[in-house]
């Protein structure tokens, strides 16, 4: 870790949390983020920050995903980090707050449309008209979101990733209302680095119905909520005023960014039903 914070620093590059429009870069292993080249290309470009993007569905790609912020030019640095295919496996221009290929979706019944096994590396439920959706989107992934709720509305989430567009996949999905009821973009968190600090946060229930209780060592100064799209929701520094807007907000998955009083900012994935 000192190796990598060092490196960083020299090159100028932050880890404070990117926003607007910038480039997923997917790594072909975890220890590549220092990697001396790939810092050379973003420090060319400009680049201000290179944070770690966490919240993708799929095992295989946790701590191999990072988002950049500034730069000069993105589609000339899209075509460097793509050509320095040695340790950048995948690059795409893409907003900050979300993935390119995967998303969450909520089946009308709990017991249409879960998944089965697999045909041809695609996800084979047990409804035959999403299997051919599932199968022109190329949906290699399909798990239960909140396995363990105690609550029958959230077992009926489930998180997609898939070799193709989210986006086109979630029109077509959105149209097989015979068995989809709802379907939301999967938000990406940027995680402090303080992993102590991490383990002092609790947030639950979660999902939730009305509000949620939070419990923390540290004392939080501010509460911001935005939706998945990046759109702040909530801003307050006030805990009673942030739990009676949270009773007002729409069902959906949303993104919680605390701020302690010492400046440290702790970021959860909630869901409200």
């Amino acid at each position: 870790m000192k190796k990598l914070i060092l490196l960083l620093l020299f090159f100028n590059i932050s880890f404070s949390q990117p926003t607007g429009l910038g480039i997923e870069v997917r790594l072909i292993d975890e220890s590549f983020s220092n990697d001396a080249g790939l810092i050379n290309i973003l420090n060319s470009h400009s680049v201000t920050n290179f944070q770690g993007k966490g919240g993708h569905p799929y095992p295989g790609l946790q701590n191999r995903i990072y988002q950049t912020g500034g730069g000069d030019n993105l589609s000339s640095l899209l075509t460097d980090l793509l050509n320095y295919s040695t340790v950048v496996e995948s690059a795409v221009i893409i907003d900050a707050f979300n993935f390119p290929d995967c998303c969450t979706v909520q089946l009308l019944d709990a017991n249409i449309g879960i998944p089965i096994g697999f045909s041809d590396d695609n996800v084979l439920t047990n409804d035959p008209q999403l299997n051919i959706i599932f199968e022109n989107f190329n949906v290699y992934f399909d798990i239960q979101t909140y396995p363990s709720s105690t609550w029958p509305s959230s077992l009926r989430y489930y998180s997609l990733a898939c070799n193709c567009d989210a986006e086109q996949l979630r029109e077509a999905l959105e149209a097989y209302a015979a068995v989809i009821e709802t379907t939301e973009p999967n938000g990406a968190i940027y995680l402090s680095v303080n992993k102590n600090n991490l383990r002092a946060l609790k947030i639950y229930p979660n999902p939730f119905k009305v509000a949620f209780q939070i419990d923390s060592v540290n004392e939080i100064e501010n509460y911001y909520l935005t939706d998945v799209s990046g759109k702040l929701v909530i801003d307050t520094f006030d805990y009673v005023e942030l739990q009676g807007q949270l009773q007002n907000l729409k069902s959906g998955m949303y993104i919680l960014k605390l701020k302690s009083s010492s400046g440290l900012f702790e970021t959860r994935k909630v869901v409200k039903l």
